[in-house]
């Protein structure tokens, strides 16, 4: 379930990742890290669903005669939704923080966000991700690459 719909969100992610312009390897554009990423969460997604199809056809014995587990843990009753909406929401949130507070507090909320919802609840680690994530992003793009930020 949560593959399909990193799948769906890559797909508009990329959609909107084709309005920068690319540029090429020798001077990217900014909007080759967003299509570079798009393709990696459309890939990284795909390989997701066709390891759970395989599992789930194996585990109920089409295609093969031997049972097999699943290529990912099925779990029992209702999807985990409370862990999956948050991140979600940060993600589709994101887009929209850049344009009103501007890409780096955007990005130092965003990214101890994400993995709050996912679990982490030590605080140290969530402020060294918010900082580790805004500079590295500022090294790369701003003074490695020569790419503007939005």
């Amino acid at each position: 379930m949560a593959a399909a719909v990193v799948l769906v969100l890559s797909v508009g992610y990329l959609w909107e990742a084709h309005t920068y312009r690319f540029g090429s390897p020798a001077n990217p554009g900014a909007g080759m890290f967003p299509v570079v990423i798009g393709i990696a969460l459309l890939l990284a997604a795909a390989v997701v669903l066709a390891a759970e199809y395989s599992g789930q056809r194996r585990a109920s014995g089409e295609g093969t005669a031997a049972r097999a587990q699943p290529a990912v843990d099925q779990q029992k009753g209702p999807p985990k939704l409370r862990l999956l909406v948050p991140f979600v929401v940060t993600a589709a949130l994101y887009p929209l923080a850049i344009r009103i507070v501007g890409f780096e507090l955007a990005t130092a909320l965003a990214l101890p966000g994400m993995a709050f919802s996912m679990g982490e609840r030590r605080p140290l680690r969530l402020l060294l991700l918010a900082a580790g994530g805004v500079a590295a992003t500022y090294l790369v793009f701003r003074l490695w690459l020569a790419v503007p930020l939005p």
